[in-house]
């Protein structure tokens, strides 16, 4: 959708653990938001591991570094007045500064409210803010503008995400489905599965329809085999929904492995551990769990984005442990 100002970018609501921003926006060309680039800390960065085969945690469970500049159909540029709000809004947002870039938006929408690019930047800006009702009606109104635009598959993605962070499962689903469609229609190279797949899998999730979600996750993963993400966390856990439980633990190491200074995998390791029958090693895994407490409440959990099985194994193994 018309790429100029901040360009349409793939966003994921992550309710997955690792995270220390709920959106993670990344541009098309695979490089984070200027947005989010401008609000992370030093101390976030200096708690990447430097691994130049796997994808650091962006907060954006389906985003591979690679995207491609997405190619609009039709290229609509702001011109005078409004190619300055563009540019005003832009530099807003790589300093961080969203409440500005959202009033240089607003007046780029009633300046020019033919232009796409408008909308659906506005909306990015919006996700940042939490504002998510305005953002889907933003991407809403962008793809009515440029329906047929190379990159809508983007904005769907967006919107999907925003969906499924609303708790409408059904509709992110859909999204997805004309996002992959969309997709196909668009420039022969360009890239894109892993960011559908994995996302549309956590759509699937929040459905309760594991072996949908089983099938997209697979998919998401062959498409970026060494690119350990914060979502095979929640693949190592729908592995575990559908009696595969030993694979799951396969997948779970991996991110451990990955983000092992962290406390989730290390919790849902024990999980899944005692799923198995295996107490000594859940045991183990609890025992490098910093802040075990968090993990007694259930509405943690779901926050977190843990599935029933999962979610059922830690009360009963904190029930055998107490």
């Amino acid at each position: 959708m018309e790429c100029q100002g901040l360009p349409p970018t793939p966003i994921c609501f992550c309710r997955l653990p690792l995270c220390d921003w709920p959106f993670a926006p990344w541009t098309n060309d695979g490089t984070q938001c200027s947005a989010r680039r401008a609000q992370r800390t030093t101390n976030d960065k200096t708690k990447r591991k430097k691994n130049s085969q796997e994808t650091p945690w962006s907060g954006a469970p389906a985003t591979p570094t690679t995207a491609q500049p997405a190619r609009p159909t039709r290229r609509i540029r702001p011109r005078g007045g409004a190619a300055k709000l563009a540019a005003t809004a832009k530099a807003a947002a790589a300093r961080g500064d969203l409440d500005a870039a959202a009033a240089a938006y607003d007046a780029l929408v009633a300046a020019a409210p033919d232009y796409a690019g408008g909308y659906s930047n506005r909306a990015n800006v919006a996700v940042a803010r939490h504002r998510l009702d305005a953002a889907a009606a933003d991407y809403t109104t962008a793809l009515r503008l440029a329906p047929y635009a190379d990159d809508a598959w983007v904005v769907l993605l967006n919107r999907a995400s925003v969906r499924t962070a609303q708790g409408d499962g059904a509709a992110a689903v859909a999204d997805l489905d004309a996002a992959v469609a969309a997709r196909a229609r668009g420039p022969r190279g360009a890239k894109g599965e892993g960011i559908l797949w994995a996302n549309r899998a956590l759509a699937y999730m929040a459905t309760g329809r594991y072996e949908a979600a089983l099938a997209d996750f697979t998919r998401a993963v062959e498409a970026r085999p060494n690119e350990v993400a914060p979502w095979w966390l929640a693949y190592g856990q729908v592995l575990v929904e559908v009696s595969r439980p030993g694979d799951g633990v396969g997948i779970l190491k991996r991110v451990e492995g990955r983000y092992g200074t962290e406390d989730d995998p290390h919790a849902v390791l024990a999980a899944v551990q005692f799923v198995r029958g295996r107490v000594a090693e859940a045991e183990t895994e609890w025992s490098l769990v910093a802040r075990p407490r968090q993990f007694e409440s259930r509405a943690f959990l779901v926050e977190r984005g843990w599935t029933p099985r999962c979610m059922d194994a830690m009360d009963r193994f904190r029930t055998l442990k107490e």
